[in-house]
């Protein structure tokens, strides 16, 4: 693999390009990775159909038969996640862990 970094005076996001001739797991974990470090979104799975996940809209994530779920109002979608990464990436004033990790503002208004 190699990095190449440009700089330019004008530039005034970062734009991340990967050159390859397929999406290999190698690959797949970099674009996780990279999407997971810069966006306050996860991607979920939903029957092979990735789907961008607002953290702000997932109610709970949790671990079953070693696999990672993140619940929604409109349903699962299975994470390409390890649960700590989610809970490096949430809001810990709105998400509260344990065993899950959970929307505390979405569990408190259920409750009332």
């Amino acid at each position: 693999m190699k990095i190449e970094v440009q700089l330019d005076e004008h530039c005034s996001e970062v734009k991340v390009l990967i050159m390859t001739d397929r999406i290999s797991r190698e690959v797949q974990e970099l674009m996780d990775r990279i999407a997971l470090s810069t966006t306050d979104i996860l991607l979920g799975f939903q029957k092979d159909e990735e789907v961008p996940l607002s953290l702000e809209e997932i109610i709970r994530v949790y671990t079953s038969a070693g696999k990672v779920y993140a619940v929604m109002e409109e349903g699962e979608y299975q994470l390409h996640y390890r649960l700590y990464e989610v809970e490096d990436r949430v809001n810990p004033k709105y998400f509260c862990t344990d065993f899950a990790v959970g929307n505390c503002e979405f569990t408190k208004s259920e409750a009332l």
